[in-house]
Protein backbone atom coordinates (compact mmCIF):
# COMPACT_ATOMS: atom_id res chain seq x y z
CA UNK A 1 0.00 0.00 0.00
CA UNK A 2 1.44 3.34 -1.04
CA UNK A 3 1.14 6.48 1.13
CA UNK A 4 -0.99 8.13 -1.57
CA UNK A 5 -3.54 5.30 -1.46
CA UNK A 6 -4.55 6.06 2.12
CA UNK A 7 -6.95 8.90 2.84
CA UNK A 8 -6.18 11.54 5.48
CA UNK A 9 -9.07 10.20 7.56
CA UNK A 10 -7.66 6.66 7.48
CA UNK A 11 -4.22 7.97 8.45
CA UNK A 12 -5.70 9.87 11.39
CA UNK A 13 -7.69 6.88 12.71
CA UNK A 14 -4.71 4.54 12.37
CA UNK A 15 -2.41 6.99 14.14
CA UNK A 16 -4.96 7.49 16.91
CA UNK A 17 -5.21 3.74 17.47
CA UNK A 18 -1.44 3.53 18.01
CA UNK A 19 -1.22 6.67 20.14
CA UNK A 20 -3.90 5.48 22.56
CA UNK A 21 -1.32 3.45 24.48
CA UNK A 22 -0.40 6.74 26.12
CA UNK A 23 -3.98 7.07 27.36
CA UNK A 24 -3.68 3.62 28.94
CA UNK A 25 -0.66 4.76 30.93
CA UNK A 26 -2.48 7.83 32.25
CA UNK A 27 -5.75 6.08 33.08
CA UNK A 28 -4.09 3.01 34.60
CA UNK A 29 -2.02 5.16 36.92
CA UNK A 30 -4.94 7.42 37.90
CA UNK A 31 -7.97 5.12 37.84
CA UNK A 32 -6.74 1.60 37.19
CA UNK A 33 -8.72 1.42 33.94
CA UNK A 34 -7.20 0.83 30.44
CA UNK A 35 -9.39 3.29 28.52
CA UNK A 36 -7.07 3.33 25.49
CA UNK A 37 -7.52 -0.40 24.96
CA UNK A 38 -11.31 -0.01 24.96
CA UNK A 39 -11.22 2.87 22.46
CA UNK A 40 -8.74 1.06 20.21
CA UNK A 41 -10.98 -1.99 20.15
CA UNK A 42 -13.89 0.29 19.20
CA UNK A 43 -11.87 1.73 16.31
CA UNK A 44 -11.14 -1.80 15.10
CA UNK A 45 -14.77 -2.91 15.41
CA UNK A 46 -16.22 0.08 13.57
CA UNK A 47 -13.53 0.60 10.90
CA UNK A 48 -12.35 -2.90 9.96
CA UNK A 49 -14.97 -3.63 7.28
CA UNK A 50 -14.92 -0.39 5.29
CA UNK A 51 -11.33 0.71 5.94
CA UNK A 52 -9.04 -2.35 6.00
CA UNK A 53 -5.89 -0.26 6.57
CA UNK A 54 -7.38 1.28 9.72
CA UNK A 55 -8.75 -2.08 10.83
CA UNK A 56 -5.38 -3.78 10.53
CA UNK A 57 -3.54 -0.95 12.28
CA UNK A 58 -6.13 -0.80 15.08
CA UNK A 59 -6.00 -4.57 15.62
CA UNK A 60 -2.22 -4.42 15.83
CA UNK A 61 -2.36 -1.49 18.23
CA UNK A 62 -4.96 -3.26 20.38
CA UNK A 63 -2.89 -6.42 20.66
CA UNK A 64 0.29 -4.45 21.33
CA UNK A 65 -1.42 -2.44 24.07
CA UNK A 66 -2.73 -5.59 25.74
CA UNK A 67 0.71 -7.22 25.50
CA UNK A 68 2.48 -4.19 26.98
CA UNK A 69 -0.03 -3.97 29.84
CA UNK A 70 0.26 -7.68 30.69
CA UNK A 71 4.06 -7.69 30.58
CA UNK A 72 4.35 -4.44 32.56
CA UNK A 73 1.91 -5.63 35.22
CA UNK A 74 3.69 -8.98 35.52
CA UNK A 75 7.11 -7.37 35.78
CA UNK A 76 5.81 -4.84 38.29
CA UNK A 77 4.18 -7.51 40.42
CA UNK A 78 6.88 -10.16 40.36
CA UNK A 79 10.17 -8.41 39.65
CA UNK A 80 10.42 -4.64 40.08
CA UNK A 81 8.33 -1.51 39.62
CA UNK A 82 11.08 0.43 37.78
CA UNK A 83 11.19 -2.44 35.29
CA UNK A 84 7.47 -2.08 34.69
CA UNK A 85 7.90 1.66 34.14
CA UNK A 86 10.68 0.98 31.65
CA UNK A 87 8.48 -1.46 29.73
CA UNK A 88 5.67 1.10 29.65
CA UNK A 89 8.04 3.85 28.48
CA UNK A 90 9.49 1.72 25.68
CA UNK A 91 5.98 0.61 24.68
CA UNK A 92 4.75 4.21 24.52
CA UNK A 93 7.74 5.29 22.42
CA UNK A 94 7.27 2.40 20.01
CA UNK A 95 3.55 3.03 19.67
CA UNK A 96 4.19 6.75 19.09
CA UNK A 97 6.55 5.76 16.29
CA UNK A 98 3.71 3.64 14.87
CA UNK A 99 1.38 6.63 15.16
CA UNK A 100 3.91 8.81 13.33
CA UNK A 101 4.41 6.27 10.52
CA UNK A 102 0.70 5.66 9.99
CA UNK A 103 -0.03 9.37 10.08
CA UNK A 104 2.46 9.67 7.22
CA UNK A 105 0.42 7.05 5.34
CA UNK A 106 2.94 4.22 5.59
CA UNK A 107 2.21 0.64 6.52
CA UNK A 108 3.45 -0.03 10.05
CA UNK A 109 4.00 -3.44 11.61
CA UNK A 110 5.10 -4.13 15.14
CA UNK A 111 8.05 -6.52 15.23
CA UNK A 112 6.77 -10.13 15.39
CA UNK A 113 3.24 -9.05 16.30
CA UNK A 114 2.50 -7.42 12.93
CA UNK A 115 3.41 -10.51 10.92
CA UNK A 116 1.51 -12.76 13.34
CA UNK A 117 -1.66 -10.67 12.97
CA UNK A 118 -1.21 -10.52 9.21
CA UNK A 119 -1.00 -14.32 9.03
CA UNK A 120 -4.17 -14.63 11.13
CA UNK A 121 -6.17 -12.17 9.05
CA UNK A 122 -5.07 -13.59 5.67
CA UNK A 123 -6.05 -17.13 6.68
CA UNK A 124 -9.66 -16.05 7.26
CA UNK A 125 -10.13 -14.71 3.74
Amino acid sequence: MQPGDITPSERMWAALAHALLLLNVVFLSLMGFPLGIIITMGIWIFKRKNEPYVGYQALQAFMFQVLVMIVALAVGAFITEPGALLIMAVGVLYSMYGAFRTNQGHDFRYVFLGDFISSLTTRRR
